[in-house]
């Protein structure tokens, strides 16, 4: 499957202003599938759960839990799905991928098995009831089903916490995402993030991109020289052309900076990227757009190592041509970069 957007977010009690709100940070994020958990919406109640552009494809209705999974409609209309039923969770089949929205009741324990085995590749999200600094029988049930099925955990632990309690003023992070791996012990190329405190709730909204994630960066709009593509012997020749005609004086400073600049101006490139990727070379680019036609995992691993051998590269070409013997200025501020 191709690049997939999941949001999971437990609404402590979904309502309509609070749909308006998640609409605009689905619209941000470009998700198409919602995973949501504690709606406290019933069988007669779960026509409130409307978000502009979403099908809720399945739903468990309770006052004080339940769960919906919603799907954007122009992936519905792409991809067969099918719905797979478990308990404390909504299994959901998008082509080849398996989504599960957790939802554990606080007062209730985990079944024998915890949560059923899927095919790889499938990914487990929502709110678990772990994740907290005690350890419990329900914790240690959870860890070792994880384990049993060979799950990975998306986690980092510079993340912020998915939970902050306004009774304790304590934080936890309770809702968590786990991938399966494939034959080769790859797990699901998948990212997550953790984003800012929705309002007047005490869960945050978790961001799981699926699929291959090329980082982009942004810069600011200011021009710059490109020495990399530089014309090094255009530079020199111009320069050597020139700089006879300038007379070796003071007052002659400014002619010779000029000369400078405009030989510059000649033979290297200048410019501004909003946004670039770095170490994305020519093959590099050609991988990439193989893959978002296909989807291939092969081509994602090629294009992962030409990237990485790039980085490399470019890493031993900066230590090679540290210098401290001019200006150790300079190497200084390359080392702490």
């Amino acid at each position: 499957m191709k690049k997939l957007n999941v949001c999971q977010f437990n609404t402590e009690g979904y309502t309509r202003t609070k749909g308006e709100i998640l609409e605009k940070t689905l619209t941000r994020e470009r998700v198409s599938v919602v995973l949501l958990q504690e709606t406290h919406l019933t069988d007669e109640t779960i026509n409130r759960l409307k978000i502009p552009g979403f099908t809720a494809v399945s739903y468990t209705g309770h006052d004080k839990h339940g769960i919906a999974t919603l799907v954007k409609n122009e992936l519905l209309r792409n991809l067969n799905t099918k719905v797979v039923p478990a308990e404390y969770a909504i299994g959901i089949k998008l082509g080849e991928m398996t989504l599960y929205n957790v939802y554990k009741p606080p007062s209730q324990k985990w079944p024998t098995g915890i949560l059923p085995e899927a095919n790889h590749p499938a990914v487990y999200a929502g709110d678990f009831r772990w994740g907290y600094p005690r350890s419990t029988a329900e914790g240690t049930g959870l860890s070792d089903w994880a384990d049993n099925r060979d799950l990975h955990l998306l986690c980092d632990p510079k993340d912020t916490a998915t939970f902050k309690s306004k009774a304790w003023g304590t934080t936890s992070t309770p809702d968590l995402t786990f991938v399966t791996r494939g034959a080769k012990g790859t797990p699901v190329r998948a990212i997550r993030r953790v984003l800012e405190a929705f309002p007047r709730r005490q869960h945050n909204p978790v961001i799981v991109e699926i699929g291959l994630s090329i980082p982009v960066i942004k810069s600011p709009p200011i021009p710059r020289w490109n020495l990399r593509k530089a014309d090094w012997n255009k530079y020199r020749s111009y320069v050597e052309k020139t700089i006879n005609r300038i007379p070796p004086k003071p007052e002659n400073y400014k002619r010779f900076v000029n000369l400078v600049q405009k030989a510059a101006l000649n033979a290297i490139s200048r410019g501004s990227r909003k946004e670039y990727t770095p170490c994305l070379t020519k093959q590099c680019e050609t991988l990439l757009e193989e893959y978002e036609k296909t989807g291939d995992e092969e081509t994602a691993d090629h294009l992962i190592n030409a990237m990485n051998e790039e980085r490399r590269s470019r890493w031993k070409e900066a230590m090679e041509n540290l210098d401290f013997t001019h200006s150790s200025r300079k190497s200084w501020c390359l080392l702490r970069n």
